[in-house]
């Protein structure tokens, strides 16, 4: 059995309202191991996108915690320290791409490293060599505004590899694509994969999407269980 990447232990997650709070998460105890394929189900609405913001870092959970390769406690650091692990250890791919428009692909896939410091000498060629791994090598310069809407995501992909991280954490990320060209950007995930040993974490409403993944748990009243084979 591979080594543990990541450790969610007791996750809560309370939203308030004028009302009182609403508990979104509800304890949830998860284990994702190096090089997972792991599909997060459940309706819309129910918390996936909530759980993969937690795993990721991008909010802090109202009780619980998140442990990384068995040491940095993630849900204890600081504001800059927690970027600089997330910049370092985690990809993300959302179902709407946030790419930046004002930059070409080589430029948007370049970003997390030029945010971490490392140099344009360094990052652009590790930005061109992705770009021509998801078949975008005729694109590389340019701008969000001419790329079609796979073409998008593909340079989404990219950008959140580009640093090598060891966890891709997907939100929908084939939800706003047309069957096909969803399909082309499920198979380029599975190929970093199988090609990097990148661990995936995809939220999803679809069967059939999660279907392509090892390992399913569903999302219902706050609460996860590992769903049957």
């Amino acid at each position: 059995m591979s080594s543990e990447l990541l450790r969610a232990e007791g996750l809560c997650k309370s939203f308030p309202t004028g009302e009182g709070s609403i508990d979104v998460l509800r304890g949830i105890d998860l284990v994702i191991r190096e090089g997972e394929r792991l599909a997060v189900l459940g309706r819309s609405g129910v918390g996936k996108s909530t759980l993969l913001h937690l795993l990721g870092s991008l909010d802090r959970p109202t009780a619980g915690r998140v442990i990384f390769r068995d040491s940095v406690d993630v849900s204890t650091l600081a504001a800059a320290a927690l970027a600089r692990f997330r910049n370092a250890s985690l990809g993300f791919v959302f179902q709407f791409h946030h790419l930046l428009p004002e930059f070409d692909a080589v430029e948007n896939v370049m970003m997390p490293g030029l945010i971490g410091g490392l140099g344009f000498s360094e990052m652009r060629p590790r930005a061109v060599r992705l770009l021509q791994e998801v078949g975008l090598e005729h694109r590389l310069t340019h701008t969000v505004g001419k790329l079609s809407g796979g073409e998008r995501q593909r340079v989404a992909v990219a950008r959140a590899l580009v640093l090598e991280p060891a966890l891709l954490l997907a939100d929908e990320p084939t939800g706003n694509l047309d069957p096909k060209t969803g399909e082309q950007v499920l198979e380029l995930m599975l190929e970093m994969n199988r090609a990097h040993g990148t661990a995936l974490v995809i939220a999803t409403h679809s069967p059939e999407l999660a279907g392509r993944l090892n390992r399913r748990v569903v999302i219902a009243e706050g609460t996860l269980e590992e769903a049957l084979p």
